[in-house]
Order: C-alpha cells, then sequence, then structure tokens
C-alpha cells in the first residue's frame, strides 16, 4: 500500500492552468506538501471520508493523501467535472456531475484558511457590490448607472464631454458551444444604446469615461501589493485587447495601495486583481476579479506574485505556535 501523505497546501483548479504551475514547481523546490486536484478528472479519483470526524483520505495517481490537516485551500479555477460514462443522459451527467460539485464545497468543512473563500469570492464576483465598496474604500469611482432603460440611458450619457462606456454586469462571457464569445467594454454610442434596447438583452453597466487614461492593473495578494501599468498611452478602451507584453511596472503610491488593501480586506478575500485609471485628476477604480490572472505579469513584468501566494500558503499552513 502506498504511504500516506499529510499535504499542508490544497489546490482545486483545472489541468489547463498554468499560472498554478509556478506555485506547484516553488512548493517542490521548498519540499512542501501539496495536493493538486484538477477538478474535471475527479471522477477517475478515489476518495473516503468521515465527517463528523474530520476524517479525509484521498487517493489520485497511485498515492494517498490525508486532509485532516491542510492548512490552507487555494480555491483556484475548479472546472465540472468530465464523466466518461457515454451510456448517462444529459440529465444523468448533471445530476453526478452536481454530486462531485458537493464534494469540492464539502472541502469547506477542513479546518483551513481559504484563498478566496468560494461562497466570498462569489459575493465579490458582483460589481454593483465592488463599486459601493470601492468608494467606501476611498477609491474614485467614474460616475455609474445600472440600467435596463433605453431612456434612462441616453440621458445619462448625453452631454458627456468624456463620453461614456458600456460594459457586462456579470459574465463578460457568451458560451456558444460552437465558438464562445467575450464581451468587451466598449464606446456607449446612440447606434449601440439603440440596438442594445432592441435586442432587450438585460441590464447593463454604463459609466462616464475616463479621459487620457493609463490603464494600472494591481494584484494584491494579502497585504503584498503589485502594479503594472499598461505602457501605450490612451490604449484601447477595454485593456484586455492590448498586447500585455506592453505592461511595466508601476509605482502605485502608498494611499492608493493602502485603498487597494482595504478594498480586499472589505471583501473578505485574501487575493484580488483590481483594474484601476490614472489621469490628471488621479486614480479611479473600475472593477476587480477575485480570481484575476497574473502569470503574464510574472512573465513579462517580473512582479514576484509567485513568491507573494507561496508565502501567504505557507503562513496559513504554519502550525500556531503555542
Amino acid at each position: 500500500m502506498a504511504s500516506l501523505i499529510t499535504p499542508s497546501v490544497l489546490i482545486l483548479t483545472n489541468e489547463r492552468d498554468v499560472s498554478v504551475d509556478w506555485i506547484v514547481r516553488r512548493l517542490r523546490a521548498r519540499s512542501v506538501p501539496y495536493l493538486r486536484l484538477n477538478t474535471e478528472r475527479l471522477p477517475v479519483q478515489t476518495f473516503a471520508l468521515d465527517p463528523v470526524v474530520g476524517s479525509w483520505e484521498w487517493m489520485a495517481r497511485g498515492e494517498r493523501f490525508q486532509l485532516a490537516d491542510v492548512g490552507a485551500v487555494w480555491y483556484r479555477r475548479p472546472e465540472r467535472p468530465i464523466l466518461s460514462d457515454s451510456a448517462l443522459s444529459p440529465a444523468e451527467e448533471r445530476y453526478i456531475a452536481d454530486q462531485w460539485d458537493g464534494v469540492v464545497r464539502g472541502f469547506l468543512s477542513l479546518p483551513a484558511r481559504w484563498m478566496n473563500d468560494p461562497n466570498l469570492g462569489q459575493r465579490a464576483e458582483s460589481k454593483i457590490l465592488q463599486l459601493s465598496t470601492a468608494r467606501n474604500a476611498g477609491f474614485r469611482v467614474p460616475p455609474t448607472l445600472v440600467t435596463n432603460s433605453r431612456e434612462e440611458a441616453l440621458e445619462f450619457i448625453s452631454g458627456v464631454e468624456s463620453g461614456a462606456v458600456v460594459k457586462a454586469l456579470a459574465s463578460s462571457l457568451i458560451e456558444n458551444p460552437d465558438e464562445p464569445s467575450f464581451v468587451f467594454t466598449q464606446q456607449a454610442t446612440l447606434d449601440l444604446i439603440q440596438e442594445i434596447e432592441d435586442r432587450d438583452p438585460g441590464p447593463f453597466i454604463l459609466q462616464h469615461r475616463v479621459s487620457g487614461k493609463r490603464d494600472v492593473r494591481v494584484t494584491v495578494v494579502g497585504h503584498h501589493v503589485f502594479a503594472a501599468e499598461l505602457e501605450v498611452s490612451e490604449g484601447p478602451i477595454d485593456w484586455r485587447l492590448a498586447d500585455q507584453r506592453d505592461f511595466r511596472s508601476h509605482d502605485l503610491p502608498v494611499d492608493q495601495q493602502e485603498a487597494c488593501r482595504d478594498l480586499i480586506q472589505r471583501l473578505g478575500l485574501w487575493f484580488g486583481a483590481i483594474d484601476l485609471a490614472v489621469n490628471g485628476d488621479g486614480y479611479w477604480f473600475l472593477e476587480l476579479n477575485q480570481n484575476g490572472e497574473w502569470g503574464w505579469l510574472q512573465a513579462t513584468v517580473g512582479l514576484p506574485i509567485v513568491d507573494a501566494i507561496v508565502e501567504e500558503l505557507l503562513s496559513a499552513s504554519a502550525p500556531v505556535q503555542q
């Protein structure tokens, strides 16, 4: 029988998550026991647990893991399980996938620190909550309207010298089976507002455009704050359309660093990727991704985000000194 491993770090993600590879390599180099579970592959693994006494035993890749003493759980990007039994109906597949989701959520019973707690992470995905919390944390926030009314939208954008932008209120991904697409932030023109009204797609966000801006991406990991700016002046409305190689390190003022930490703490998070814009009036909060991508900033800008994540995971999993 395989020896029993007691990991101090549990990572819940998917097998295509290359950013996690950075962390895994660092944990291995430091001989830190960990278990990475690519959740789409859970059906090919086995486990046995007793939630009453807190016994979790997991069998994967010919190894046995006892999870009761896990100190830190990184809830990165888990995906629904892939089932290999083609005889199952779609309804049966959904039922079994739901059972596996129940197991993943059951990890919340572990006496561990989560980065980020999935319940708080889901709550923080609300852009309405983000905007109100950012204001309370001391950020400037562009004038904003959330509506599904063409009349209200036209009134909001009329007479705004800098113009306005329109963005998605929730997920920006349109999951077409053949070709998924992404809804980027766009200039809010009269024609676009009319098109939105004609298609009746539901509510959306309008914001006054921050003119003369530079885009700044801030990654917060615990008390660490890392900032990078898009080198291109007045780049695309949505910086995600820019070349990621065009970012460089940004010297974020101390008061803005504190506002970033405060925002993350108010939302109950360990980690967050914050999009800011800066112009002659100062810094403006745009939005937050509680599980935003960061590997490209490590690779292209050299921000030591890997070290910060490992530090936070190990500090959470370290034994408490009596």
